[in-house]
C-alpha cells in the first residue's frame, strides 16, 4: 500500500473514531447514542456501528462508493479485498446491505491501518462534552477523543451530528466522511 493510501487509512480510522457517533436502541440523548456508540467501536462491533446510522446516509456512502464498478476487472478484485475483506468479489459485494457494507468497508480499513502501523490502534478515552440542539431533530454532539497507534498519539474534537429517526438518535455522515469516497475515487485515479 503506498503511502498516500496508509496515511488516508488511518486518517480514516482517526475520523471515524471522532466524528462517527450513532444512536443505540432506547438512547434518551444524542449523547447518550454517542457514548453507547464509542462502545461498540472500541470493541470493534463495526456491524452495529453500522447499524447505529441513519438509513439514508449509509445509502448515500454506498452511492457515493459506485464508482468502484467503474474500475476493470482485473483491478476490482483487488480493490473490493482491499477494502471489503479478503474474501471480497463483485458479487459478494453486491449482496450487502448498506449498513453491511459500510461495516465491512470500516472494518477493512482499521485492519489496514493497524497492519500498517503494526500495532492495534487504541481508542483511549472519548468524551462527550455537551450537545447543540439545532430544531426538533437534529443534535450536534461535541466529543473529545483521545488514540494511540504505536508512538503516535493523536487528541482531537470534533462536531458530531445526529438526527432523531422514530425516537432513535442516529449518526449522519460528516463532511469529511461524506468526503472520503471522492478521496479514494482521486486516489485510485478514477
Amino acid at each position: 500500500m503506498n503511502a498516500w493510501l496508509r496515511v488516508a487509512a488511518l486518517r480514516f480510522c482517526l475520523v471515524l473514531a471522532s466524528l462517527l457517533c450513532a444512536q443505540a436502541a432506547y438512547s434518551q440523548t444524542a449523547s447518550d447514542a454517542a457514548v453507547k456508540y464509542f462502545n461498540k467501536l472500541k470493541s470493534k462491533d463495526y456491524e452495529a456501528a453500522a447499524a447505529m446510522f441513519f438509513p439514508p446516509a449509509l445509502a448515500e456512502f454506498r452511492k457515493k462508493m459506485g464508482f468502484m464498478s467503474e474500475i476493470p476487472d482485473d483491478e476490482r478484485e483487488g480493490i473490493y479485498a482491499t477494502f471489503f475483506g479478503p474474501d471480497a468479489d463483485k458479487d459478494t459485494v453486491a449482496k450487502l446491505s448498506d449498513a453491511q457494507f459500510f461495516a465491512a468497508f470500516l472494518g477493512s480499513v482499521i485492519d489496514q491501518a493497524e497492519a500498517q502501523a503494526q500495532t492495534e490502534p487504541q481508542l483511549r478515552d472519548v468524551q462527550v462534552l455537551g450537545e447543540v440542539a439545532e430544531g426538533p431533530k437534529v443534535r450536534h454532539v461535541v466529543t473529545r477523543s483521545k488514540m494511540k497507534a504505536g508512538e503516535l498519539e493523536v487528541e482531537s474534537m470534533e462536531v458530531v451530528s445526529f438526527t432523531n429517526n422514530n425516537g432513535v438518535w442516529q449518526a449522519t455522515l460528516s463532511g469529511q466522511m461524506k468526503g472520503l469516497p471522492q478521496q479514494l475515487r482521486a486516489a485510485l485515479g478514477r
